[in-house]
């Protein structure tokens, strides 16, 4: 009786892990879908990050939404995502040089420091904060944010500046 009960239990967890890669798989066939429908320019780095966004989100479901690695966001947040800063089709080292172009630091330079990036609670995120000679600060959201109630919001990985701008890569 035992071994049928594990053996049970441990079914219905590789069918459930099957189901939301499933979902996954089909939620990133529709964003892409959408996409196209758009006008939007799709190649593999969208579909990517697509996935990604989509993974990350049902990774957030079964752990109940619960932010543990600060990637989940439960804001309702309203209007529009802020624009994407970076140039067409650029990538971390692209996304980063706009960044310090539109704040006056020369991209050669290099950060005077680096530390870790946190949250506006404090928690450590993926990440690093790259502050300057300028006393300016650039933050890589490594893990981007996911808003489960609003996911016109969600955004992949991505630079801060000051200003708010978001440079996306």
């Amino acid at each position: 009786m035992f071994n049928q009960a594990a053996t049970t239990g441990s079914s219905l967890a590789g069918n459930y892990a099957v189901r939301q890669a499933v979902d996954v798989g089909t939620d990133t066939v529709l964003d892409t879908v959408q996409a196209v429908a758009r006008g939007e320019d799709v190649n593999a780095k969208t579909i990517g990050k697509d996935l990604l966004t989509n993974t990350l989100m049902a990774g957030a479901q079964v752990a109940g939404g619960s932010g543990k690695n600060g990637i989940v966001d439960t804001g309702t947040g309203g209007g529009n995502k802020p624009a994407n800063m970076s140039p067409e089709g650029a990538g971390r080292k692209g996304a980063f040089k706009e960044a310090k172009r539109k704040n006056g630091i020369p991209v050669s330079e290099q950060p005077k420091k680096v530390s870790t990036n946190v949250d506006k609670r404090g928690n450590p995120q993926p990440g690093r904060n790259y502050e300057f000679d300028n006393k300016v600060s650039i933050r890589d959201d490594a893990a981007g944010h996911i808003y489960p109630d609003n996911p016109t919001q969600n955004r992949g990985p991505h630079f801060n500046d000051p200003a708010g701008n978001h440079y996306d890569y």
